[in-house]
Order: structure tokens, then sequence, then C-alpha cells
């Protein structure tokens, strides 16, 4: 991709709230509290000047075109930062999702975007992952859980730990258009059920175990 500073800066501007740039220093290796500039626009044509006297043209265009793209994955310090949305029906029953190796279960999960806020990333976790809407009133979006958790990983070290913000949410009615390529099959298990599965990526337990009493309160 070409180096196109004007384009980049504009780019950067127009999709980037001021709590993302120390995000996008993170992933670019910039000191954010030695950078100049007045506000938003001001640091942010820092970084780019800063990307460009230190040969950083390339990745900060590719860093720029994931955005653009709405791709660009929030990651800080080597931490992924993701959205968990439980999706309940009734009191007793939670939406999970088969991985093709038949053992390993997960409920509606993404990455947060740079650029958008938590609940945006909970809101497009659910349409991606069902093809259901909260706008639409097919699902009921409650309060997350204050704090993020560490997920528990079956992975090599070399893989970004990742920490999830967990929203419990309510489904209404819609029919779950889910990715085949992606999961074996679906289905509203009994909460019981999923506490005993161990969630392979997912940390699923917890989880489970968390969203489920969070959601219990806010229902009422």
């Amino acid at each position: 991709m070409v180096f196109d500073r004007v384009a980049i800066h504009k780019g950067l501007t127009e999709k980037l709230r001021l709590e993302d740039v120390p995000i996008v220093c993170s992933m670019l290796g910039v000191d954010h509290e030695n950078l100049s500039g007045d506000g938003k626009i001001g640091i942010l044509r820092e970084i780019v000047s800063w990307a460009e006297r230190h040969a950083k043209q390339q990745e900060i265009s590719s860093l720029y075109q994931q955005l653009m793209e709405n791709k660009l994955e929030k990651q800080v310090d080597g931490v992924s930062y993701n959205v968990f949305v439980p999706i309940f029906l009734g009191n007793y029953r939670v939406l999970m999702f088969s991985l093709h190796d038949h053992e390993s279960f997960e409920p509606v999960n993404a990455a947060i975007h740079v650029g958008e806020t938590e609940k945006q990333a909970a809101s497009r976790a659910i349409f991606e992952e069902t093809g259901l809407s909260v706008e639409a009133r097919q699902v009921q979006l409650f309060q997350p859980l204050p704090d993020y958790f560490e997920v528990a990983q079956h992975s090599n070290e070399s893989t970004p730990k990742i920490k999830a913000k967990v929203f419990p949410a309510r489904y209404w009615r819609g029919d779950v258009n889910w990715d085949k390529e992606k999961y074996w099959s679906h289905g509203f298990i009994q909460i019981d059920t999923a506490l005993r599965v161990n969630s392979q990526g997912t940390g699923g337990l917890e989880l489970i175990k968390q969203a489920s009493l969070s959601y219990q309160e806010q229902k009422g």
C-alpha cells in the first residue's frame, strides 16, 4: 500500500476517538506521553509524522487500511480485548455454539475493534454470529459485568493474551443464522449443562457462571 500521509491523517481523525489514540500508539510502538500536538487532530498528525521519520510507513498504512475496513482489533501491550455475549432464553438456557472438534463450546463473542465502544462491539458480535439484531429488538442487551476477565486459552505461548468484557443478553425472537463454516452446531443449552462444559479458548465456566448471576439480577 502506498503511503499517503494526508489520507492516513484524515482517516485516523474521522475513525478514532481521543481515547483510541493511546491504543494506536501502543500498536505502533509510539511513546504516547512524549507526543506533541494540540487535541486529537494535532496528536494524530504527530503520529503520522513519527511514522514517516522512523520508517514505519508500511506499519501505519496497514493499520489505516484495517481501520478503514473496520477490521482493526484492539490490542494493548500484547493483550487482545474481546466481548463475550451469553444470550439467555428464559431463566435456564443459554445460546452456545459447538466447534468442529465436537468437544468445545462457546457463546457469542468477537474482538473489540478500535474506534468502537464495548457495547457497539457486543451488538456487532450478536449480529455477526447469529443474524439477530439488538436494534430490531430481537435481542435485549444488559449492562456488562464490571471487570474484564482473562480468557483461558489452550494454545501456544505466542498467541496474544485475551481479556473479555461480558455482556449478558436475552433472546426475544428471530431465527439464529449461524456460521456453518466456523461452528458445527448451536443450541440453547441448559445453564447447568453449560457450566459443566469447559469451553476451550473461552474460559466458558466462569463466563456462564458470572453472566447468569448478572442476568438474573438485571432482568428483574
